[in-house]
């Protein structure tokens, strides 16, 4: 059997697919010698267990300690050291955030500016995070870069180490900077690193328009350069953000890297130094060290060139070449296939019957790959309702899931084809398959111009090739050796460019529903594996499918095996402690819809109303402990154009760390102004102000109000912790830890005010 070119192909493909996944996320091997001149990881480790020893969040004594290490590090290094203290303000839709925050700004001179390079991370973590990835990581590299600056040949460009603050909060420390340091106008290019999870191979997944002189630099000087257009053009399209946002939205020029794997552990106490992966610090540092020395010896003019496409093939290998190609690579594949099928119906390798066939039995494909999945996902989140507890419905367990998606996907797949061949013959099948991936790679380049390599470029290759076997009759004679070595040649670009793209897509959205559009893309890289499927289809028809339902259900029964939570793999969980002041009220409350075996002695499967401006998914009546309530003070109220302007003072609970401002719908604020900021935003009326960072001596702020409506508004501070409860115990257990998100483990005071 093995004997038979058909699948000794067929597995060739699948090591070649599995070396190119290696390859791309694969981190750099940690550096156990290192020299005084070169990243170790050693040292930045050192930093991190001080930076991620316990949760950090802006406007908190952790935050505050955090701070001054990083501060006195920068010192001890010999950099000038200013801490930004200011007020950064944004807004999302109609909510106003604005924040207390404290960023950290060190300064390496240069020998020659032409342009300072900033060198960015986040030094805060989210409320219930240690954040040793999100954004330790970043952090400990750059204090470890300042010091090999330092110690080594001084370079032209001024070097800027931007520690942010409040990144977590809405992004309110770049927002504080951008809007308020002098030095923003002396900046020539960005080069942020933020980070989603704990291991993996770090990438650049996002530029600016015009990227050509970027990415240029980027693929020249990176240590082991890893970043693809595509990753560009999907992560514009969704509402995520980092601090480069901001830095991106003034036009300057930048590099944004991060490493993703490790996903369960975003935004949770389990993201601690001990669970990094070390080699994935040492890649991070590297390229964060190489990409700083390039452009800190770099004329930095003109940083706007035309966009490039560029990916990576066979590791660190980087192709890179002028976007406005693909409009020529576009119109050689359409022409290509229309060569091809003019040939297929002159040698009779293609029947009208059969490419309508081929037609419509890939897109029924695809369309059952992509309903499979959905209900595949439906029943794990069904059977295992706490997995919807992480983000992205994730698990400890979820790459026992990804292979499980990819083999249901293969099986149905291969089922299905097994017979479409032997009914129509491979050629029109290949002609329906072709015509598909031709006509989606056309609407690919109208949403996504710089992106159309991984469908294009392999789609090309395998028209070449069955035009070189249709031109020359190779198979003809019997000889199934040269067709099959033609066929496996022409395919590995699929191979290359698209194994690691489904692998890097599982990765990016886990267990939710957008990874059932992942196997819309494995459904076309099966498509174009058709001429090695249909080799194995002759001489085994069954092995394909058989072997891959077995891997289907072997993953799914080893993800259940791994399903329980330990202290290594604890739950996560949510509670809030909420406190009507007004109405003398306390209620238990969760944003998460299933109890879980911790918090279900909060709940009693009833909810309760909540008072206005609160929903939760799950909610209880709780004994009222005694707290005090936030406080808005008058200070001044005129009338003015018209318009009526009322300045408050907002005095938390002590320990209180944020507070949200509701308005009433009948009172939307026109502009909103705090501690002397004014909040620029696309809404024409603000609903609430969100501030974070909450000091002792709390705030002030100013609306803008139409003087005929009464100001009704209501105040919630929060603090983190829940309180302690007779009759209930609120410490966690071992195998349980807060979940992620601003309302888990708080307790919040809420109190209505009328002016």
């Amino acid at each position: 059997m093995f004997k038979t070119p058909g699948i000794i192909l067929f597995f060739a493909v699948i090591l070649m697919a599995m070396l190119s996944i290696w390859l791309i996320v694969s981190p750099a091997r940690e550096n156990k010698s290192p020299a005084v001149s070169e990243f170790s990881v050693s040292r930045a480790y050192g930093h991190l267990q001080q930076i991620a020893k316990e949760p950090h969040s802006i406007g908190t004594p952790e935050n505050a300690r955090v701070r001054s290490y990083i501060d006195s590090v920068c010192r001890l290094l010999g950099l000038e050291v200013e801490v930004q203290h200011t007020t950064g303000v944004t807004s999302y839709g109609p909510v106003a955030v604005a924040g207390n925050v404290y960023n950290i700004i060190a300064r390496l001179k240069g020998e020659d500016n032409s342009k300072t390079v900033l060198l960015s991370a986040h030094y805060d973590s989210q409320p219930n995070a240690v954040g040793a990835g999100d954004d330790g990581v970043g952090v400990a590299a750059m204090l470890e870069t300042a010091r090999l600056l330092k110690s080594g040949k001084r370079l032209k460009n001024d070097i800027v180490f931007l520690f942010t603050d409040g990144e977590e909060a809405g992004l309110l420390g770049a927002y504080g900077f951008v809007q308020n340091s002098p030095i923003l106008k002396e900046l020539g290019i960005v080069l942020n690193f933020d980070n989603r999870g704990n291991s993996g191979a770090t990438t650049m997944f996002e530029t600016n328009p015009g990227n050509g002189w970027v990415i240029s630099g980027y693929a020249r000087s990176a240590a082991r350069p890893m970043a693809s257009s595509l990753n560009y053009e999907v992560y514009r399209t969704l509402p995520n953000s980092t601090d480069y946002t901001v830095f991106k939205e003034t036009g300057i020029a930048g590099l944004n890297n991060a490493f993703i794997e490790g996903f369960v552990n975003y935004h949770s106490m389990t993201d601690r130094p001990e669970n990094l992966d070390r080699n994935t610090l040492q890649g991070n540092g590297d390229n964060m060290v190489s990409l700083v020395k390039y452009f800190g010896d770099a004329r930095i003019q003109e940083t706007k060139r035309a966009d490039v496409t560029y990916f990576n093939v066979i590791g660190k290998w980087m192709v890179r070449y002028p976007a406005s190609l693909n409009i020529f690579f576009l119109g050689l594949g359409n022409l290509l296939l229309i060569v091809f099928f003019i040939m297929g119906f002159l040698r009779k390798k293609i029947l009208v019957g059969g490419l309508i066939g081929g037609i419509f039995i890939f897109l029924a494909v695809l369309a059952l790959l992509f309903g499979l999945n959905h209900f595949f996902l439906r029943w794990v989140r069904d059977a295992y309702p706490l997995y919807d507890h992480f983000y992205g419905s994730n698990s400890y367990n979820a790459y026992n899931y990804f292979f499980a998606m990819a083999m249901l996907a293969i099986t149905a797949f291969s089922f299905i084809y097994q017979w479409a061949l032997r009914k129509f013959g491979l050629v029109s099948l290949l002609g329906g398959v072709l015509l598909i991936e031709m006509i989606a790679t056309d609407y690919l380049y109208t949403v996504a111009p710089t992106a159309i390599y991984f469908l294009c470029l392999p789609v090309i290759s395998l028209l070449i090739a069955y035009l070189i076997i249709l031109g020359k009759k190779v198979g003809e004679t019997g000889r199934v050796w040269p067709l099959a070595f033609w066929q496996f040649i022409f395919s590995l670009p699929a191979v290359l460019l698209l194994s690691p793209i489904v692998y890097l897509v599982f990765v990016t959205f886990g267990l939710n529903e957008r990874s059932s559009a992942v196997v819309i893309v494995l459904g076309l890289f099966l498509g174009l594996l058709l001429p090695i499927i249909d080799g194995v289809v002759r001489a085994q028809r069954w092995l394909i499918p058989a072997a891959a339902c077995l891997f289907f259900l072997m993953s799914v029964g080893m993800a259940h095996l791994s399903s329980t939570y330990t202290q290594g793999h604890p739950l996560q969980t949510n509670v809030r402690y909420l406190v009507d002041a007004d109405a003398g009220k306390a209620y238990w409350t969760s944003d998460f819809e299933a109890a879980d075996y911790w918090n279900i002695q909060f709940f009693s499967g009833k909810s309760v109303p909540l008072p206005g401006g609160f929903e939760s998914a799950l909610s209880n009546d709780a004994p009222l402990a005694d707290t005090a309530a936030p406080v808005l003070s008058l200070q001044k109220d005129t009338v003015e154009g018209g318009l009526r302007k009322v300045t408050l003072h907002c005095q938390g609970r002590a320990g209180a760390i944020s507070a949200r401002i509701s308005l009433s719908d009948s009172c939307p604020a026109g502009r909103i102004i705090v501690d002397g900021k004014e909040v620029a935003g696309k809404a024409d009326k603000y609903h609430s102000l969100e501030y974070e960072g909450l000091a002792a001596e709390g705030f002030d702020f100013m609306l803008e109000i139409d003087p005929r409506a009464p100001l009704d508004l209501s105040v919630a501070d929060r603090s983190l912790g829940l309180p302690i409860v007779p009759g209930f115990n609120t410490a966690y257990s071992s195998t349980v830890i807060p979940g992620p998100g601003d309302n888990s483990n708080t307790v919040q005071v809420t109190k209505h005010y009328r002016f």
